[in-house]
């Protein structure tokens, strides 16, 4: 008799186990869809990211060519007033060379 409640002890203790490893087993499966899920969520935010990162790249690099353009206008501007100053004073000094060109041939006389 003794055996036998031995037995049935052990076998209850087996049952008992398989019992909780099933529901260990279950609750397992259940987190890891859960996981998956949420897994995909945080893949599908990182692909919206590397989009709008790429557009982003694409705009800095558009300004990047705009303010290159934008520089070399700045740089044909302000080069256009020294370059009248230097005709200014190109002018002057013909006008003076020729007055004083006209004053040692005509006002000597």
């Amino acid at each position: 008799m003794e055996e036998e409640v031995r037995q049935t002890s052990q076998q209850n203790n087996k049952y008992c186990l398989k019992c909780i490893n099933e529901q260990i087993i279950s609750a397992l499966q259940e987190d890891c869809k859960k996981n998956s899920i949420e897994h995909k969520e945080v893949f599908d935010r990182l692909r919206e990211i590397e989009l709008q990162s790429r557009d982003f790249t694409k705009d800095i690099g558009n300004l990047t060519a705009m303010l290159g353009r934008i520089e070399a206008t700045v740089n044909l501007l302000a080069a256009k007033p020294a370059k009248r100053w230097e005709s200014v004073i190109a002018s002057l000094i013909s006008a003076a060379v020729g007055a004083l060109f006209a004053y040692i041939v005509y006002g000597s006389q």
